[in-house]
């Protein structure tokens, strides 16, 4: 189903009203506008968590969240055109390079909507005041930022920053004749961890997926705060393609390896040990997922 087709229309009505009266399971509400201090964009998450313009951490009370599906549901969101433009809308992704002024998107119960206002077309006040009161609850509730990534890190080991500010991306890539074959594609986002091995001889087994606990993610980002992850080298040699990427909220790290052109120096030794360690993390939670989640991959069988 499209963002629009009338299927899709019905089914995100029905989910506001059913979330309205029973609440929801899954909920991620994105805005985004241009106002009159610059761009702003708010992300907010089922169980209250908001990231402001991508820096900051906010949290609102359920029935602040509530009052956002509400208000979604009296302006008739879910019938709303995925682009108000005076020629026909196209269904197809709005991305905020070709200039969106004003978008929101809303993911609820397996249900998807989009609808934006682009510049230069017809003006909807009723979308527009939708999304400036959605911006306004955001921008009011405060929040938390933290100075770098470590010290986000930091926060989320002791649990104060929450899982929904940290994206996390590995992948290791062995050739054959490796003396490790074992490789794998991670993905984590929040809690939830993606995971795929891959073996020189078989490629990419199925996705596994696994869902962690808050004390295991603190684990995990103590584990990764000793290694400092943002004053880990982007570039080093080694003999399998090595990826390590961090995003917490505003902070990036990107740690890439390449096939070695010579014998390393020491210099090289010590800061293939450190990114060594960070991908031995990586492989533990890999390998976690792998013995504990469960495949994403459809079952075919009659």
């Amino acid at each position: 189903m499209g963002f629009g087709s009338p299927e899709q229309v019905e089914a995100t009505e029905t989910a506001l009203k059913r979330a309205l009266i029973h609440g929801w399971q899954e909920l991620l509400l994105q805005v985004e506008c241009q106002q009159k201090d610059g761009f702003n964009r708010a992300q907010i998450f089922g169980n209250g968590v908001g990231i402001w313009n991508g820096k900051r951490q906010f949290e609102l009370e359920k029935q602040q969240v509530r009052a956002m599906l509400e208000a979604l549901d009296q302006a008739s969101f879910a019938r709303m055109p995925v682009v108000f433009q005076d020629a026909p809308a196209s269904q197809g992704p709005v991305s905020t390079a070709r200039g969106v002024r004003c978008q929101i998107q809303l993911e609820l119960d397996a249900t998807a909507k989009r609808a934006a206002q682009l510049p230069g077309q017809s003006a909807s006040e009723k979308f527009l005041q939708l999304a400036v009161r959605l911006l306004e609850i955001s921008r009011a509730a405060g929040g938390t930022t933290v100075r770098h990534l470590d010290e986000g890190l930091e926060s989320i080991a002791r649990g104060e920053l929450a899982a929904e500010t940290l994206h996390v991306s590995s992948q290791r890539k062995p050739s054959r004749g490796d003396s490790d074959p074992q490789g794998w594609l991670l993905e984590l986002n929040g809690r939830v961890v993606e995971s795929r091995s891959f073996t020189p001889e078989d490629g990419y087994g199925a996705p596994m997926r696994l869902e962690l606990t808050d004390q295991a993610l603190q684990t995990l980002a103590k584990r990764l705060v000793e290694l400092s992850p943002r004053s880990l080298p982007q570039r080093l040699a080694s003999d399998a393609y090595e990826t390590l990427a961090f995003e917490l909220l505003q902070y990036r790290r990107r740690v890439e390896t390449a096939r070695p052109g010579g014998p390393a120096p020491e210099v090289e030794r010590q800061r293939r040990e450190r990114v060594a360690r960070a991908l031995d993390v990586m492989r533990d939670l890999h390998l976690r997922v792998v013995a504990e989640g469960v495949s994403t991959t459809p079952n075919l069988a009659r």
